[in-house]
């Protein structure tokens, strides 16, 4: 999903309340996706690796009911 996609659907998701089911984590990885960060540079300011941020992004668009694509 491209930057703007991102911050739309979490300001829609967050209008009915629906990031409340998500960990501290995925919110913290959520919110850079919407800044436009790649799953490399999330996990390098993160100081985890991709493969951690890629499990937590999948995790985040499971929950959020999103296509992984």
């Amino acid at each position: 999903m491209d930057r703007m996609s991102v911050a739309k659907v979490i300001e829609q998701t967050r209008a009915r309340g629906q990031l409340d089911g998500l960990t501290p984590r995925e919110n913290e990885v959520l919110d850079l996706m919407a800044q436009g960060l790649s799953n490399q540079a999330i996990a390098t300011r993160l100081h985890l690796s991709v493969k951690t941020i890629e499990s937590v992004v999948s995790a985040i668009f499971t929950k959020l009911d999103l296509p992984a694509d």
